[in-house]
């Protein structure tokens, strides 16, 4: 046997060990970044040269009922290419990581009995709409209150949504914590229209908030709220008790 021949003979074992232990790193990885999960579904296309040279070509997965930092999302789909890993080293025993930011393309769908799902634990949901709440106290010049909030945060107990509206039921402080509010919890409750203004900024329009507490708020009929650098939406759609986004997500290990 040529040197050749043993080199293409051993780079395709080698491939070949790297493709048998890739998709359970890939889904070991990915259950890691969740607390549940439900059919998830792993393919993954990568050619002998890039898995060797930590690269896979195309990742794509479908999931059902997934909790991520306590948001429930009824569906997942999602597509990422041309993915910088440490593949040598997982063959090896290391766990599974990124060495680079990815681009994910992908759909999510969350139902409202999600999104009330995830308001009962500490959740990214909870903290976005207590620093929204912030937000909109700031804007409309109760800047006491917001800053109250932010140590004392509120209760969120419903959303509701019909067509392309949004309900957010919820509580503030008590009397105790918080001199804006009456004797006990006050309910307040956020209504608006949620719309798409730009990939990375959803805006608040016909926006209405209602509560007893004394917090003069000014705020204005339209609130812009900031995705951040790392999202890009193309789609958002809210159907009755149906939310769906679909854009691209930059991931970062």
């Amino acid at each position: 046997m040529s040197r050749e021949n043993g080199q293409q003979l051993m780079g395709s074992k080698q491939s070949q060990t790297i493709g048998k232990v890739l998709a359970p790193a890939v889904k070991l990885w990915l259950r890691s970044q969740v607390e549940a999960v439900e059919g998830l579904d792993v393919k993954i296309e990568a050619g002998d040269r890039q898995l060797l040279g930590g690269t896979i070509r195309r990742v794509s997965l479908q999931a059902c009922k997934a909790v991520y930092r306590g948001l429930h999302l009824s569906k997942i789909q999602l597509e990422a290419s041309k993915i910088r890993t440490n593949l040598p080293q997982v063959i090896r025993g290391k766990p599974f990581q990124l060495l680079e930011p990815v681009p994910v393309i992908g759909e999510l769908q969350l139902k409202e009995a999600d999104l009330n799902a995830s308001l009962k634990t500490g959740s990214l949901l909870v903290d976005g709409l207590t620093d929204l709440l912030c937000q909109l106290l700031t804007a409309g010049g109760a800047i006491a209150s917001a800053q109250i909030l932010k140590n004392s945060a509120p209760s969120w107990q419903h959303i509701g949504m019909e067509s392309d509206r949004l309900t957010i039921r919820g509580s503030l402080p008590t009397a105790e914590e918080n001199p804006f509010a009456l004797r006990g919890e006050t309910p307040i409750i956020i209504s608006s229209h949620l719309q798409l203004a730009s990939s990375n900024q959803l805006r608040l329009s016909s926006l209405d908030i209602q509560t007893s507490a004394d917090l003069n708020l000014g705020i204005a009929d339209s609130f812009p709220v900031e995705l951040g650098s790392d999202v890009e939406i193309k789609d958002l759609i809210i159907a009755r008790q149906k939310l769906v986004i679909r854009g691209i997500i930059n991931v970062r290990s």
